[in-house]
């Protein structure tokens, strides 16, 4: 069977953060947080402009996407 795109998409992901875990493992000086993605970039800077209520709603909607419910498929998968 071969993966769909949702799959490469993910494993893309996975991907991006390896490289990212791995460079913040061996920085010589380590920077204190690392975005891997865009949504992650965004919510980093928005949260110099917005009120803690509005980021905490932006993220919750956003981890939602991941979270599994009660059949234990995703948000992402049952899109798929």
């Amino acid at each position: 069977m071969l993966p769909g795109r949702a799959d490469v998409s993910v494993v893309e992901e996975a991907r991006a953060a390896a490289r990212t875990i791995a460079r913040a493992a061996t920085a010589r000086r380590p920077r204190t947080r690392y975005t891997v993605g865009a949504t992650a970039a965004f919510l980093v800077r928005a949260s110099c402009l917005l009120p803690d209520r509005v980021l905490d709603r932006m993220k919750a909607s956003d981890l939602r996407k991941h979270h599994p419910d009660r059949t234990g498929r995703t948000e992402r998968a049952r899109r798929a």
